[in-house]
């Protein structure tokens, strides 16, 4: 390694013997850890709910109505009984 990187680099090779078999260890103990305790209902269902409120901004012509706070369900545009966009009307209407 010094002939391509110099001496000055610091990479003789019991340096990356150390560094291999440091890395190799690590690799190891990561692959061999016990995930059986992790709760990944909750993340699944956390990351599941937030994907419901996600917008995909594929209209730009429609962010100022969304900023005026403008609903859209299944890409329609739901209209308010009183005309104003900023009452927040219940949802089984």
């Amino acid at each position: 390694m010094g002939q391509f990187l110099g001496s000055s680099a610091g990479l003789s090779t019991p340096v990356i013997v150390k560094l291999t078999e440091t890395w190799k260890t690590e690799q190891r103990t990561f692959c061999g850890r016990d995930l059986s305790g992790m709760d990944y209902a909750m993340a699944f269902k956390l990351i599941e709910s937030a994907q419901a409120r996600w917008r995909a901004v594929n209209a730009p012509h429609l962010v100022a109505l969304v900023r005026a706070g403008a609903r859209f369900e299944a890409g329609k545009l739901i209209e308010r009984p009183d005309g104003n966009p900023s009452t927040p009307q219940p949802k089984g209407s």
